[in-house]
């Protein structure tokens, strides 16, 4: 019993001194890592740097007595203590922070890694003395960590079926298409950074977004303009990585892919070939590449529309390949003749796999017009210029279309000899239509074949036909004059002959007689090929003004022919009759008695002629007095047409003239000229007319003009 309560005792005892003595210090126990963070590009070491034990105080750690030492081999060393870290030595970037964990005191330091350490393993050394509280001894502190800088990513595989699949469109707009994707496990450095599209040098593309790193595949859309599809592009695909606490960048790319040239349509134009019956097509590229292009075709769209362009008649489409190294291209378009259309043609290249994309570039050509009716010449018709002694052909133009090459002939086609000569002519003279032939022979009848041979893509149209003319040589007749009262029982004329004629024909009728046709009067032999020649009408009536006519005529292998007639007008001396009877003194009648009318000078066949200076009065007021009508004819030869010329007058009453070349009759104060009517310095017959209130001029018969016209004044003496 009683050693039961010693035991007890001492139990108690020692309970109780372990409660009173002070805590005991820890040993290091190695509680250090080191780690890779790519994220931020740096080691991260962990590593406590005290123990308190009770958390009252601290026990043991790299203080008081104690210190540490962190070699990290490529960047430097790191001292240790209590409440930080710091650099030793040759300074270089790092970041230290504390924190507690348990009854420990950890320190966190990031060290940035050279990118030259990257891939490779780095072995940190971390000595020291690590001090206890109470100890008899401290503990040496002397130990590595492997860490491995690792910087693996995952190879990108880019996949098409073809190049020329990477074309198509998003969006409505052309682009590129690049898929990409990384295959197999997820690497170290996978998740970090971006995915960009890059040129051949790396640079970034322009217009192509980014894309998260942590996504395994995606697809880039290039804009594409034509300047971007003239040439090929090399691409890649690359994975770049910048830490947010690092001295180095990260790039993996993947091998590059080429996207071939595809070179689109950079104008277009269509030309009418008229000598070949063809459309010609032309467009142009930019550029040609000789390799690494799309080996597809273009595609021609060719729309036929109506002739004003609102119809569409007919639509073909042809393919014509594309050939490295050639940027200009046409192609001929065969055209049916004689039609008249509107045609509009597309062009874009031709690629199955991307025709979307190949619509969004394709050109159209502006509308053009084609008549392809090939000229030819219709309605001929021929006369025969006998002044001038040829034929004139002549001709209308039909159709639009002279091709290259064209012949245009007229055949003179001889009847009476049964002969044909071509006459090629030049493009000029059938536009102008007219073609004048002097190498014709007398008495011979011919006719025209007008002819038009275009080239040999159009057919030729029919030969047309003139109608005929026959070449009768015949001369020409001048000055014909008819006597103006010179004799008193006949009219003498006379003309001037050039040239060949058989005969000439002498027509007659009375001027101032609505009623009266010419009738021929005589035919006259014709004498030589240049003659003045004469005939007298002994079968004219005095009082009577006559118009006489004349022309030659030709026989011509019994066909007539006659020259262009000429006209004068011309009349007797008018003579009277006497009434009466002559006796002897005695009363006896004289039988058969001849009795003259004679003046005391010689003026018989004479008439008065004026020069223009001179003039005749007659002192009498009662001749030509007449109060109620007037009448006044008169044949006048003016030698001047400028100035005042009295041709008759009673002073005071009415007066006929002429003001420079215009007649002029004056009644009283009223005066009546014709509007544009001019004498010339040639024989006229020339009538003034007063009565029944109206005043009148004639010329040659004609009424020229007419006015109401009062009485007139008293007459005067003279006249």
């Amino acid at each position: 019993m009683k050693s039961k309560r010693i035991f007890k005792f001492l139990s108690l005892l020692v309970l109780m001194l372990l409660l009173s003595a002070p805590a005991m210090a820890r040993d290091w126990d190695g509680d250090w890592s080191a780690r890779w963070d790519p994220a931020s590009g740096c080691i991260v070491i962990d590593v406590a740097i005290w123990w308190d034990g009770d958390g009252s105080s601290v026990e043991s750690g790299f203080c008081d007595d104690g210190h540490a030492e962190l070699n990290i081999p490529g960047i430097g060393k790191i001292g240790l203590g209590c409440s930080s870290a710091w650099v030793v030595g040759d300074p270089f970037s790092m970041n230290c922070s504390t924190y507690n964990s348990g009854h420990k005191r950890k320190a966190s330091i990031k060290v940035p890694i050279k990118s030259s350490q990257l891939g490779t393993q780095i072995t940190l050394q971390l000595s020291g003395v690590w001090w206890e509280r109470g100890a008899a001894k401290d503990d040496d502190v002397n130990e590595s960590r492997n860490v491995f800088i690792d910087n693996s990513a995952t190879d990108f595989t880019i996949t098409t079926p073809t190049p020329e699949a990477n074309y198509t469109v998003k969006d409505g707009k052309p682009v590129i298409k690049i898929h990409w994707e990384r295959k197999g496990s997820q690497q170290k450095l996978d998740p970090y950074g971006w995915i960009y599209l890059c040129d051949a040098a790396g640079n970034h593309i322009a217009g192509v977004s980014a894309q998260s790193a942590s996504k395994r595949s995606g697809d880039f859309y290039v804009p594409v303009t034509k300047e971007l599809l003239d040439d090929y592009h090399d691409y890649k695909v690359v994975h770049e990585f910048t830490p947010s606490y690092g001295n180095f960048n990260f790039k993996k790319s993947s091998s590059p892919i080429t996207v071939n040239a595809y070179p689109q349509v950079e104008t277009a134009k269509t030309v009418f070939n008229e000598t070949d019956l063809l459309l010609n097509i032309e467009w142009t590229i930019a550029s040609a590449p000789s390799s690494k292009y799309i080996k597809d075709d273009f595609s021609i769209i060719i729309f036929k529309y109506s002739s004003d362009g609102k119809i569409l008649v007919n639509k073909d489409t042809v393919t014509v390949p594309y050939a490295g190294g050639k940027s200009s291209y046409v192609y001929d378009y065969e055209l049916d003749e004689d039609e008249e259309s509107q045609y509009v043609c597309t062009i874009m290249r031709n690629n199955p796999d991307a025709k979307n994309l190949a619509q969004k570039f394709e050109i159209q050509t502006e509308p053009i017009s084609i008549n392809s009716k090939h000229v030819r010449p219709i309605s001929p018709a021929v006369e025969f210029d006998r002044v001038n002694k040829k034929a004139t052909v002549t001709w209308k133009v039909d159709g639009d279309i002279w091709s290259k090459g064209t012949r245009f002939s007229i055949f003179r086609i001889n009847s009476t000899q049964s002969t044909s000569e071509e006459i090629v002519l030049t493009k000029d003279v059938f536009y102008n239509g007219l073609f004048e032939d002097d190498l014709l022979r007398p008495c011979n009848e011919y006719y025209y074949k007008l002819s038009i041979n275009p080239s040999d893509k159009y057919n030729n149209p029919p030969t047309v036909s003139s109608g005929t003319v026959k070449y009768a040589e015949i001369g020409n007749i001048s000055d014909f004059h008819a006597d103006k009262g010179y004799y008193a029982d006949r009219i003498t004329m006379n003309w001037h002959t050039e040239g060949a004629f058989d005969r000439y024909y002498i027509e007659r009728r009375e001027l101032n007689n609505a009623n009266s046709d010419f009738e021929q009067i005589a035919g006259v032999q014709a004498t030589g090929s240049s003659a003045t020649l004469y005939y007298t009408d002994e079968t004219a009536m005095p009082t009577i003004l006559y118009q006489y006519r004349i022309f030659g005529s030709v026989n011509c292998d019994g066909d007539f022919y006659q020259s262009d007639t000429l006209t004068d007008n011309g009349f007797r001396t008018p003579t009277g009759d006497f009434y009466g009877k002559v006796t002897f003194e005695s009363g006896q009648g004289v039988d058969s008695v001849m009795v003259h009318a004679e003046t005391t000078t010689d003026i018989l066949e004479k008439s008065l002629y004026f020069n223009g200076s001179q003039s005749a009065t007659i002192t009498n007021n009662s001749l030509l007095a007449n109060n109620s009508e007037i009448t006044i004819q008169v044949w006048i030869n003016p030698l001047q047409l400028s100035g005042n010329e009295v041709i008759l007058s009673k002073d005071g009453r009415y007066t006929l003239k002429l003001v420079d070349g215009v007649p002029a009759f004056v009644v009283g104060n009223m005066t009546l000229k014709p509007d544009n009517y001019q004498l010339y310095p040639e024989y006229t017959h020339l009538t003034a007319t007063f009565g029944n209130g109206k005043m009148r001029i004639y010329i040659d018969g004609d009424m020229v003009a007419e006015q109401n016209c009062n009485s007139v004044p008293p007459p005067t003496t003279t006249m």
